[in-house]
């Protein structure tokens, strides 16, 4: 059996996230080794780490070359300090999805299978991304980029598995003012620095969710560079439809999905865009035909993963449709898809309500 290190590295006043996280991963016996990387001379996270582990390394978060700081090095001194088979990392606000332990157990089973292995990561009830979060402890998988940092895959040649059944969820107990003032302190000293595509592609997302439009023309920029790989481009046409989208500028949006679809169709974003712009053609049957498309799309991305978009709101979105063509037994056929896909209390008290009227209709119709 392959052995699985945690890595973890931990800032200022982390230490009762901290705290929560180990006990919640039952890290002491769920682990081979913990590997604790400390950002900073608090005492109290320094307490806690030693509860779990002597294999506890401190990090100067700021250099000459980082000023602002550098996640990819403190998660690369954690690896170079680990000795096991194969790695997992955490973040402190991490918690474990309610059957973890189970299904951790058997991945380290035949962990020896691959590369390095994704779990969905969960940032809200809806909203996931899916993560390298295993991966084998070889020479060429470190982590890059000082912020947003990422392993150095190559999907040409590292092999890879996705394991449905294990998430990890987003779980802060405090605001993220202080995070986004500092990725955006370590993104503009980087992309002064670099040209990296990916840390330009970040910058841009920042000044967006900050509502600063300077975000869209680096976007826009970036787009159409040479150097920019297939699905972060689909991932710059989804920030841009969605800023198109708030504006009323359908025909932005109408392009840009189009481009997106062209480099990665394993986005359902992109036809639920058209999808609602078709319907405002009145083009109610071509806009059921990408609704059906996007239920059944397989999400294949790197970016984030809306799970509605691929389940609830392209199913009720055809229960309409198919209401107003008076087509009764299609629409309780997705009215029953939209049953099965709610998570929302609140909808599936609307989606029960639509059951009944839609069986009282089609009685009333044989």
């Amino acid at each position: 059996m392959n052995t699985i290190a945690l890595n973890m590295i931990v800032g200022p006043g982390d230490a009762d996230l901290l705290e929560r996280c180990l006990q919640a991963f039952d890290a002491y016996n769920t682990f081979d080794e913990i590997i604790i990387v400390l950002t900073t001379y608090d005492e109290r996270c320094e307490e806690i780490a030693k509860r779990f582990t002597n294999e506890i390394f401190h990090f100067t978060w700021s250099s000459k070359k980082y000023p602002y700081g550098n996640f990819a090095g403190a998660r690369n001194l954690a690896l170079q300090n680990t000795h096991s088979d194969y790695v997992m990392w955490l973040d402190c606000d991490d918690l474990p999805s309610n059957d973890f332990l189970l299904a951790f157990a058997n991945l380290k089973n035949v962990s020896g299978d691959y590369d390095y292995y994704t779990f969905d990561y969960v940032i809200s009830k809806n909203i996931s991304v899916n993560r390298e979060r295993v991966f084998k402890r070889i020479p060429d998988l470190f982590w890059q980029y000082p912020v947003h940092e990422q392993l150095t895959i190559d999907r040409r040649v590292h092999t890879s598995a996705h394991i449905s059944n294990i998430q990890i969820v987003h779980s802060p107990l405090k605001a993220t003012e202080h995070s986004t003032g500092r990725n955006l302190q370590i993104l503009q000293h980087e992309c002064s620095a670099t040209s990296s595509p990916v840390m330009q592609f970040y910058l841009g997302r920042e000044f967006m969710q900050l509502q600063q439009t300077n975000g869209v023309a680096i976007l826009e920029k970036l787009l159409y560079k040479d150097s920019v790989n297939s699905d972060l481009c689909a991932q710059i046409c989804i920030l841009l439809c969605g800023y198109y989208r708030a504006k009323g500028q359908f025909d932005n949006v109408e392009t840009l999905s189009r481009i997106g679809i062209s480099y990665n169709p394993g986005y359902a974003d992109f036809l639920i865009n058209l999808a609602y712009i078709y319907e405002g053609r009145k083009d109610f049957k071509g806009a059921a035909e990408l609704y059906k498309k996007a239920i059944d799309c397989k999400f294949s991305g790197g970016g984030v993963y809306v799970a509605d978009y691929y389940t609830f709101i392209p199913a009720i979105r055809l229960v309409d449709i198919f209401v107003n063509m008076r087509k009764f037994e299609m629409a309780l056929v997705y009215c029953k898809m939209a049953r099965d896909y709610v998570v929302n209390e609140d909808r599936a008290k609307v989606v029960a309500l639509l059951h009944g009227i839609l069986q009282q209709l089609l009685t009333e119709n044989k």
